[in-house]
């Protein structure tokens, strides 16, 4: 099969002419004029290595982030060498341009010899048109040959996308918290309860923003709102906190905080931007107007898992690293303080997250290998009992990027060990499920899973870079149901999967798409993967980093209503 036999062609620099025949040249100078002259003459030829069936390659994707498929060009051996030589290619932009466009080149070598080339473009790139050429050549070592390179015109046209499908916001889903950090809902399952139809999925909005990477967890839904830290709506602004409008995706301010932040959270009226080194800034949902301002004693962290309940908002490692603090959400100031004094191996674990049980008054932490059950009035450890973790054994900090997830079931938690954030970027773990109120451990699965769990129904499902797969495990004991394999143009799992009655949401460094529950088919599909979120509208927001060397990242949302 063709797909078997394709390689991905090397882009080179400018392409010369064959050596040896311009060293037989030089060797011949000296044998006579008439046989120079029949020499020369032979060296004077010059043929392209390929008769190609277009030399045009144009692309417009449909909407901002999309990619086009390969344009395909057949090409018909017109040089002497082996089938399987191999076609190198150069771009060349207009203009004197530097930035590159075109990501590759592919070869399907055909039995006749000849071959068929896919050229496909970067995606992720800013609003305009690019155009140039490809060179494609091939290095033989023919004597009396010259081989120049085809060349073929492209044409990449990125525009703003299409009329945005912007019906009202429907109203919210019954029960249905704002939707912020790891695993969005206050209990962290990632999960809505909603049966939904694919035909009736739809493009809302799509815009660009500038700035540097952001963690995946990081945006703050709700209220109408996307909270959006360090990105900014223009590509000169200086700001480093903005807050666009769900219902047609414009800015509706802008502001310059004290410190850049990375994590941003909606609770009622209030928003809560957090920073790399534990400080927490307080903004109105209207403004960018500072209303609070806490700076913690903790050295240098990486984006704890906090989270708001009622008036409470809860800060892992504060004022230092392996505690939990309790502040009120109304002036920041501190209600309470727990030492949790984790230090396993030698190793301070930061970036965990406690999940909070409002109802029962609860908090459920997993941090240093020690899943612990806390007081939400007082900070007071109820329970504390080892659970599976990574030992470093080194005297260092180790961020685990998890927090307790909460099952319907009211009795289980399930928990992650620990997880890395960077795009693709694989740690060996486990998937643990314990007993809520004692985290006696019901069972354990090893392997490397990409995704904080999500879970509704008694099902647990999370994404196996190890299988390469999405699992689905039974609750009660850890029984694989079913898989899905990823598909074999994705190459890893990305963040933070959404929960439905009837689909769920994943997505790869390709793709977003949606699974039947049912059927264990795809349902839905959308280009570029990244950072997936729900708001209490039942609108998917899909926040994909950028894949070139921009400082752009595609924000897209859909209706699923």
């Amino acid at each position: 099969m063709l797909s078997t036999m394709r390689r991905r062609l090397p882009a080179l620099g400018n392409l010369c002419a064959p050596i040896v025949a311009l060293m037989v040249s030089v060797m011949l100078s000296g044998c006579g004029g008439a046989v120079e002259k029949a020499i020369g003459n032979l060296l004077d030829e010059t043929k392209v290595p390929y008769s190609l069936s277009q030399n045009t390659a144009d692309c417009k994707p449909a909407e901002p982030g999309a990619s086009c498929p390969d344009v395909k060009i057949y090409a018909s051996k017109r040089h002497d060498g082996i089938n399987t030589v191999r076609p190198l290619w150069n771009e060349v932009p207009d203009n004197n341009a530097t930035l590159r466009v075109v990501d590759h080149v592919y070869r399907d070598v055909l039995p006749s010899g000849d071959v068929q080339l896919s050229v496909g473009f970067v995606t992720q790139l800013q609003p305009g048109v690019y155009t140039g050429t490809i060179e494609i050549n091939v290095v033989l070592f023919e004597i009396l040959t010259n081989y120049v390179p085809n060349k073929v015109r492209y044409r990449l046209e990125i525009g703003t996308g299409g009329a945005p499908t912007l019906t009202t916001l429907p109203a919210a889903i019954p029960g249905q918290s704002d939707w912020a950090g790891y695993g969005g809902t206050s209990a962290r399952t990632g999960y809505a309860p909603l049966t939904l139809d694919p035909a009736k999925f739809s493009a809302r909005w799509a815009r660009w923003l500038y700035g540097g990477t952001i963690p995946g967890e990081a945006l703050g839904l709700g209220q109408g709102r996307i909270a959006v830290p360090t990105l900014r709506a223009d590509s000169a602004a200086t700001t480093n906190a903005s807050v666009i409008g769900l219902q047609d995706g414009k800015d509706l301010w802008s502001a310059t905080l004290p410190m850049a932040p990375t994590q941003a959270m909606v609770a009622g009226d209030r928003l809560f931007w957090s920073t790399r080194r534990s400080r927490v800034m307080m903004t109105s949902t209207t403004s960018g107007d500072l209303l609070g301002d806490h700076t913690s004693q903790a050295y240098a962290t990486i984006d704890p898992g906090w989270t708001v309940a009622g008036d409470r908002l809860l800060l892992p490692v504060d004022p230092e690293v392996n505690h939990v603090t309790a502040f009120n959400t109304a002036d920041l100031s501190q209600v309470w303080s727990t030492v949790l004094s984790d230090r396993v191996a030698n190793v301070n674990y930061i970036g965990w997250g406690p999940t909070v049980d409002a109802t029962a008054g609860l908090v459920y932490i997993n941090a240093g290998g020690i899943y612990r059950v806390l007081r939400l009035s007082d900070g007071g450890i109820l329970a504390e009992q080892p659970v599976p973790t990574r030992e470093d054994q080194k005297f260092t900090q180790f961020a685990t990027f998890q927090a307790p997830v909460l099952p319907d079931d009211g009795v289980s938690a399930v928990l992650l060990s620990h997880r890395e954030m960077a795009p693709g970027e694989v740690v060996d773990n486990h998937l643990t499920v314990v007993d809520r109120a004692t985290g006696a451990q019901r069972w354990d699965v090893a392997g490397q899973f990409m995704d904080h769990p999500v879970t509704a129904h008694g099902i647990v499902y999370a994404s196996n870079q190890q299988t390469k797969a999405v699992e689905a495990r039974q609750l009660s004991d850890g029984a694989l149901l079913w898989s899905w394999p990823m598909e074999s143009t994705d190459g890893y799992w990305q963040r933070q999967m959404v929960l439905t009655d009837s689909h769920l949401f994943v997505s790869t460094d390709k793709q977003t798409l949606a699974l039947d529950l049912a059927t264990r088919q795809v349902a839905w599909r959308t280009p570029n993967g990244g950072w997936l979120g729900l708001t209490r509208e039942g609108v998917l927001v899909v926040l994909a980093q950028s894949a070139s060397a921009q400082p752009l990242t595609t924000l897209k949302t859909f209706n699923l209503r």
